[in-house]
């Protein structure tokens, strides 16, 4: 009896987390029909599904280079007056890089046949570690931490885009877009392998790390309609980015203070795919010789 409610039990704790998975993936795939089935029932209604079909999902990569900084103050205990102070700072670039984003935008004005002016907005989660390497300042007292920041930003900007992606006419085949903005957002950094537990102070207990941040930035896309839409992005941002900035004491002349900060200004490159595109109309000059202007939704 023992051994059969010992089976039982690690069967349920064996099959539990499968079956929060599985459930996890059923809702999002009712989810998704959820949405399908009100997309279609627009479209069959005649009403406007241009936001449906200018949504669009992607990955991307910050090319990110920062420098790591360790400071420490104290008071010489012979004297009682003199202050010494130590410092390590070296260069340092993310062991991994990456984010994912996805938006959509909304026009506000018509440039001619095939271009318009838009404001878009986004959502993208960026996860980036840093490995700054062993770091020692007596010899034996040392550490060796990853840090992981996660940023969270929203990208609003003002945008002007010509070709297919302006009209949401998949006859023509590639697309520019220009824009600026302001990402407003935040970074959650913490210690993400190792500890400080062979460095004599308390940052072992104090190692996370928060910063609201908001950034301008400057974006270019290109994309082509290959039976879906595929777009290329490099956006640049502006202004210095912290990702972990904790310490106490340092500027009493007792104390220490850890940091990494971005260099100014950060690239990144990000590609998408708009997941409604193969649904845009189709006004072929072969099919529609007196093709009239575009109407934007």
């Amino acid at each position: 009896m023992k051994k059969l409610s010992l089976i039982t039990t690690l069967a349920f704790l064996y099959l539990c987390p499968a079956f929060a998975q599985f459930n996890s993936q059923m809702s999002m795939m009712r989810q998704q029909q959820m949405y399908m089935a009100q997309y279609q029932h627009r479209k069959d209604n005649g009403q406007n599904v241009g936001s449906y079909q200018r949504e669009y999902a992607g990955v991307c990569t910050p090319l990110i280079n920062a420098t790591f900084s360790h400071k420490i103050a104290y008071i010489d205990p012979l004297d009682n007056t003199t202050v010494h102070r130590m410092s390590i700072t070296r260069a340092v670039k993310p062991v991994s890089s990456y984010g994912f984003y996805g938006g959509d935008f909304y026009p506000i004005a018509a440039m001619g046949d095939n271009a318009l002016m838009a404001i878009c907005t986004e959502v993208e989660m960026d996860i980036t570690q840093f490995k700054p390497g062993p770091v020692s300042f007596y010899g034996t007292d040392h550490y060796d931490v990853t840090f992981a920041a996660i940023g969270i930003s929203v990208p609003i900007s003002v945008d002007i885009k010509w070709g297919g992606e302006a009209t949401l006419d998949k006859s023509q085949f590639s697309s520019y877009t220009i824009g600026f903005g302001f990402a407003p957002g935040i970074v959650l950094t913490s210690a993400a392998e190792g500890d400080f537990a062979n460095y004599p102070t308390n940052v072992n207990n104090n190692n996370n790390y928060s910063k609201f941040i908001t950034h301008p930035f400057f974006k270019f896309e290109y994309g082509i309609f290959a039976g879906l839409f595929i777009k290329a992005r490099v956006m640049y941002s502006f202004g210095k980015f912290t990702y972990f900035d904790y310490g106490s004491g340092y500027d009493q002349n007792n104390g220490y203070n850890i940091s990494i900060k971005g260099n100014p200004n950060c690239l990144t490159v990000g590609l998408s795919l708009t997941g409604l595109s193969y649904d845009w109309k189709d006004v072929s000059w072969w099919k529609h010789p007196h093709r009239h202007k575009h109407h934007y939704h």
